[in-house]
């Protein structure tokens, strides 16, 4: 979170350098190469003044140029950042439009160019909607007599309609017209056909659209003029809301009625689109389409028929109105003959109607059964009987497919690629159909391991893995599931032949460690015998680890990612020695660091001995003390390899890891000594001791929530992770509150997240296994969270049962109730966020144009009766796409101070810098929030700012003294706020210094 002088001079190097190249580049080659350049600083700085300025000189060159290559790339250009151009200023751009204008207005003999600025013109649609003078001009290219002009009036005029109603109204006269005359080509006709799918504005423009394709499709015989005409129906409905009922029908009637198989297919795919408000389909359009895919001969009908089904089903309305008893039987009855053709279906393994047809029962039986489970729908017998034999035979029917592939593989070895992606899809539909059914879960896996074991021998890696896929994704979704099957999943694990194919053998790995024996010892003994199969499949020579060093080594970190630290510390001590880069070594360092301190924990903590505490004897607070000095030794390993790889401001998490885990073991480890003080009865209990320990509690719970929403791109394990012992910490100041201050009405420091847990206590006598499950059914991976979830509960319960006297036994001494939890809470290891091994925090602000003081001079700042003004502009960077949260808006809390909050050099490096200021911007916040009425007395001004195209500006008054009589520094906190309004402090903050 440092400020920003440096940005500001990087910032405006950036702008000088775009303008500079494009301005030099004299050659077209030269000049192609920096225009193709522009897009991607676009990409990166999506600043709305970079755009103008750099659109502006490329429009110049547009108008000054007399090479159409230029201009085709120019061309590209703007097609590129028509997504920007609505985030600028219109009015700042245009210039660039009359430029862009400049060839059709004077009439410019070069065909080529005036094409090319129609095109361009459509990609600024939206700075045209009140240009009336440039919308006449597009209206009439559109009778040009050069089709690639007319073409490009046609591209112009179809993104103008889509922007404006004025425009749309007078088009859709004027097209009217044009489709009354017998020498436009068909061609032409399509295209302009085409446009009327924007004519949704209001509902007399939409029905006009609408009469005016329904005369072409009936004086039309040619099944391409069909297609289109239908289509443009389809997405015209799809947009006005009008006439979809009116739309599927006429739809299903060209589906099943259709002149041609083209005209059949095109009119399913709409039915396809339409799909996605089935509100619109009926049960009869489910029959028709059931009765399309048992009589059509064309492969391709029933393909795309049974898609549209499949969609259906798995919205589930119109399946409940089929199998629900206040339906007709007849109906139901009906539509189970047919299911039953389909199903017959799944005979040729390979073609893409068996395959479609088996994703359609997959859908069918899922959704059945969750409209059994989760509504209080009554369903026809014929139906449920049908049903639950249609799972057996399916499940069978894919195992047997999945068998013939593999033989079918084994023999012909140049279609192994397409039979492994076939294979792939009949496990995909196991998979969801497992999701819902634990017992086929099992079977489904016990049987699939059975064929590893059966054909092995065929040494098909690819194939191989993707079955291993399966059984790994099992694994996260039911541990118990493997826990049962351990055994046959060793057993093939250890055979020679999978060590042969390190893909399958490297994910069978992966499962076997997801699932370790909860007993330490045997824990311990499971490691090792997993390390040993290692240096097997590693060939290792007693130093070092000859073959399959890369998939080892993701074996290790996953052994880290599940808790198996000794599997962990074998395979990190195996490459040590080994790699010749500085960095490596470092990095591996580090991994050995944090595997042998939580390795340490693990172990000791199961000892009862270690829990005495007697002097002289070593007792599980040196274990403490030697988890911390390990894992600081990791830390200063981390620093050297973020110095050598030059990311010191990007592995931000792996730092914040290990601060955490010391700041969590420093925490139990005064607890611990805390409570061993008050089971000696020769020291007087102190009231602050443990009042002191629930600060410590409160803080270590604060920090995990912090860094929890310190990354954006941090993923949802990761979260968990943390958030399980943020709750822990926070259990604990409520046993401490409850059993031994004795402040039991006092419960401000109780997190709001505790309380879905608290009401849990009245479920003393209930099955905590099945009430756990049932709790997160269906969520993927849960084990470290439910296992810490689950000592929380227990604990809740016997805290509610000896605050009412409940407990006779001597577990009933309250300091051994909490000594046990935190001792049971040790017992958990601590599994390693996968965000630790991500490289780089990718979601950051940047800030534009930071203002700031010098003198009486300021910049991006000005005085409006006296009171500052301060303009802040900025990009919130992101290079990770696959990230499922969405930016939403940002709020920035600015309040002055008369010291730096930036105390460091490098305020990235110092993470409880970071901390702190986050902290004081916050009580600000909440003091401004207290005294809105009389804001000028808070020192603080909070604003929220939507963020476009990841570009966010705001003009702030700050009414507070600066200077000499006032503040000397303005502050400027932010949080991103995504779509599920959960607050995230990504950074950095800001800092402006007044002098």
């Amino acid at each position: 979170m440092k400020p920003k002088r440096k940005v500001i001079q990087d910032y405006g190097k950036l702008k000088r350098e775009i303008l500079n190249k494009l301005r030099v580049a004299k050659t077209v080659e030269e000049q192609l190469v920096q225009f193709s350049d522009v897009t991607r600083k676009f990409d990166e700085y999506p600043d709305p003044n970079l755009i103008c300025n750099t659109l502006s000189f490329l429009a110049e060159c547009f108008r000054t140029c007399d090479k159409n290559e230029i201009r085709y790339c120019l061309l590209k250009v703007f097609k590129e950042t028509e997504k920007y151009i609505k985030q600028t200023d219109s009015a700042a751009l245009d210039h660039t439009v009359k430029n862009i204008f400049f060839p059709l207005e004077n009439r410019s003999n070069d065909t080529v160019a005036r094409a090319i600025a129609l095109r361009i013109l459509g990609y600024l649609s939206i700075l045209l909607t009140d240009r009336i003078d440039i919308q006449h001009g597009i209206l009439q290219r559109l009778d040009s007599t050069f089709p690639i002009e007319a073409n490009a009036a046609i591209f112009a005029a179809d993104k103008l309609c889509a922007k404006t109603e004025k425009f749309a109204v007078i088009l859709c006269d004027q097209l009217e017209t044009k489709f009354q005359s017998n020498d436009l080509s068909m061609t032409f006709r399509i295209k302009l056909i085409r446009i009327l799918r924007h004519m949704h504005w209001e509902i007399s423009l939409a029905h006009k659209s609408r009469n005016i394709c329904l005369q072409m499709l009936e004086q039309s015989s040619d099944g391409i003029m069909q297609s289109a005409i239908l289509r443009t129906l389809t997405l015209l409905s799809c947009r006005a809301l009008v006439d979809r009922s009116d739309q599927v029908e006429l739809l299903m009637d060209y589906a099943i009625n259709g002149s041609n198989e083209y005209v059949r297919s095109n009119a399913l795919v709409d039915l396809l689109n339409l799909t996605k408000k089935d509100s619109v389909f009926s049960v009869s359009h489910a029959l028709r389409l059931l009765n399309l895919v048992v009589n059509a001969s064309e492969q391709i009908i029933k393909v795309k028929a049974l898609r549209i089904l499949t969609v259906l089903i798995k919205r589930g309305r119109l399946l409940a109105d089929l199998l629900s008893q206040r339906s007709d039987q007849d109906l139901c009855i009906e539509a189970l003959h047919s299911i039953q053709n389909c199903e017959d279906m799944i005979h040729d393994i390979t073609s893409e109607v068996s395959i479609i047809a088996a994703q359609f029962c997959t859908e069918l039986i899922i959704e059945t059964r969750r409209i059994v489970s989760r509504t209080d729908i009554l369903i026809w017998t014929e139906w449920n009987t049908y049903i639950s034999e249609l799972s057996s035979k399916i499940q069978s029917s894919f195992l047997s497919i999945i068998v013939g592939l593999i033989r079918v593989a084994d023999i012909n070895a140049s279609d192994r690629d397409m039979h492994g992606k076939i294979i792939k899809k009949y496990l995909k539909f196991l998979f969801s159909m497992c999701l819902s059914d634990d017992t086929m879960a099992l079977n489904v896996s016990r049987y699939i391991i059975k064929i590893m074991q059966e054909y092995i021998t065929t040494n098909n890696d690819d194939i191989f893995a993707e079955v291993s896929k399966f059984i790994l994704m099992v694994g996260k979704l039911r541990k118990s599931i493997i826990q049962t099957l351990m055994q046959n999943l060793i057993a093939v694990l250890k055979s020679s032949e999978l060590l042969q194919m390190p893909r399958s053998f490297t994910l069978l790995a992966k499962t076997a460690l997801k699932v370790p024996p909860e007993v330490n010892t045997e824990a311990e003994n499971f490691q090792q015998m997993i390390i040993a199969t290692i240096q097997s499949f590693g060939q290792f020579d007693g130093s070092t680890i000859c073959n399959n060093q890369w998939n080892i080594y993701l074996i290790g970190v996953d052994a880290g990612k599940s808790g198996c630290f000794s599997v962990m510390a074998s395979i990190m001590q195996f490459f040590v020695t080994a790699v010749d880069v500085d960095a490596s070594r470092y990095w591996l360092r580090a991994l050995i660091n944090i595997a042998t301190a939580e390795k340490g924990m693990v172990m000791k903590v199961g000892i009862d001995q270690m829990f005495d505490l007697q002097p002289e004897q070593a007792d599980i607070l040196d274990t403490f003390e030697d988890s911390i000095r390990r894992y600081a030794q990791g830390d200063e390993e981390l620093n050297g390899f973020m110095a050598l790889m030059d990311i010191s401001n990007q592995r931000l998490f792996a730092k914040w890891f290990y601060l955490l885990r010391v700041e969590f073991f420093k925490t139990m480890k005064s607890f611990l000594e805390k409570l061993n003080q008050y089971m000696n009865p020769r020291i007087k209990r102190k009231k602050k001791d443990m009042v002191d320990i629930q600060e410590m509690l409160l803080r270590a719970a604060h920090m995990h929530d912090f860094v929890a929403h310190s990354f954006f791109d941090v993923d949802k394990k990761s979260l968990e992770i943390l958030e399980s012992y943020r709750i822990c910490c926070l259990i604990l100041v409520y046993a401490i509150k409850s059993l031994l201050v004795g402040v039991e009405s006092n419960q401000e420091h109780i997190d709001p997240s505790l309380i879905p847990l608290i009401p849990m206590i009245r479920y003393v006598n209930a099955d905590l296994n099945n009430f756990t499950n049932s709790w997160k059914a269906g969520e993927i991976d849960q084990r470290e969270k439910l296992a810490l979830y689950t000592q929380s509960i227990q604990i809740l319960r016997e805290i509610e049962q000896l605050k009412q006297h409940k407990l006779q036994s001597a577990s009933s001494n309250p300091v051994l109730v909490v000594r046990d939890f935190v001792r049971a809470m040790l017992k958990i290891p601590m599994n390693i966020p996968p965000y630790f091994f991500d490289r780089q925090q990718r979601t950051r602000i940047h800030w534009l144009d930071v203002p700031y003081f010098k003198g009486n001079n300021k910049d991006k700042a000005i005085l409006v009766q006296e009171k500052l003004v301060l303009k802040l502009e900025g990009i919130v960077q992101s290079g990770y796409e696959a990230v499922s949260k969405k930016l939403k808006s940002i709020e920035m809390i600015i309040f002055g101070s008369n010291i730096d909050l930036f105390e460091k050099s490098n305020p990235e490096n110092s993470l409880l810098n970071n901390l702190k200021f986050s902290d004081v911007a916050l009580s600000y916040r909440e003091f401004a929030t207290k005294n809105a009425d009389s804001l000028p007395t808070s020192s603080a001004v909070v604003c929220s700012v939507e963020i476009n195209n990841n570009f966010f500006t705001s003009s702030v008054i700050f009414p507070f003294p600066l200077g000499k009589d006032g503040f000397r520094f303005i502050n400027v906190h932010t949080r991103i706020v995504d779509d599920q309004s959960v607050m995230w402090t990504i950074g950095p903050d800001l800092r402006i210094a007044i002098e």
